[in-house]
């Protein structure tokens, strides 16, 4: 099969696929869903921008960084940046190394409610794909 590669390490996916230029296990091709492990909120003014050497959001009103259990070799992170912004950047998804992070840029007065569900007991998130499934949710039922 073009563009599929069989893996040698049994402990990781199987099979992997070809996509932008990037090698993509395909069980992230179908999001994963994991139980949130630890939440570490930034609370900002709205007047500045936030970047992590990696995104960059303009007008940030507050950052919400999820860690989630490992799925395989990778441990799993899901940032939610909030913002004041009129345009606001797509969700994505990116594995690198030993991490995978999605993320999600949303209206900042959205911020209070999604610190809330992740400091929830039984809260999970859902990453991978293309980013555009990226969710968090109070219980892991509802991200099926």
């Amino acid at each position: 099969m073009p563009n599929v590669s069989r893996h040698p390490d049994l402990s990781a996916p199987l099979l992997m696929a070809f996509g932008a230029g990037l090698l993509v296990p395909l069980a992230w091709q179908d999001y994963v869903t994991t139980d949130v492990r630890d939440v570490r909120v930034l609370a900002l003014s709205g007047r500045t921008s936030f970047s992590d050497g990696k995104h960059r959001i303009d007008h940030a009103v507050g950052v919400l960084e999820l860690i989630g259990a490992k799925q395989g070799s990778c441990r799993t992170t899901l940032q939610i940046c909030f913002s004041q912004a009129l345009s606001l950047p797509p969700p994505t998804f990116i594995l690198a190394d030993d991490t995978a992070v999605g993320t999600l840029t949303l209206a900042g007065k959205w911020f209070e409610p999604y610190v809330e569900i992740a400091r929830s007991q039984g809260a999970h998130f859902r990453i991978g794909g293309d980013g555009s499934r990226n969710a968090l949710a109070a219980q892991a039922s509802l991200l099926n």
